[in-house]
């Protein structure tokens, strides 16, 4: 629940938004400064290995620098904190990774 110091904040990330698309969604969308918030969160970083092409203990240390932690709960696949440019990598382009 957005708490009434955050309504200029919330304001604000509102004008980031059509205005449309405030007025069609807000209607029916409960708690939708939080649906807003959740937008605007950043979605996590992370890549499965194409296990078709090459394992794990092979690709992994490519991108050591990364500082890869695998996913509980999805095997093969695995998140960084700063994979800014991973697309970029020729291991991406190679298809060792997705």
């Amino acid at each position: 629940m957005v708490k009434d110091s955050d309504w200029a904040t919330m304001r604000t990330r509102r004008d980031l938004f059509p205005v449309e698309f405030i007025a069609r969604y807000e209607k029916f969308i409960p708690d939708f400064d939080e649906f807003l918030e959740a937008m605007l969160t950043p979605l996590p970083r992370v890549f499965r290995v194409n296990t078709i092409k090459a394992a794990p203990e092979e690709v992994l240390p490519l991108i050591a620098d990364l500082n890869p932690e695998p996913l509980s709960y999805l095997p093969g696949a695995y998140q960084v904190q700063d994979g800014a440019g991973l697309g970029r990598r020729l291991i991406h382009f190679l298809g060792l990774i997705y």
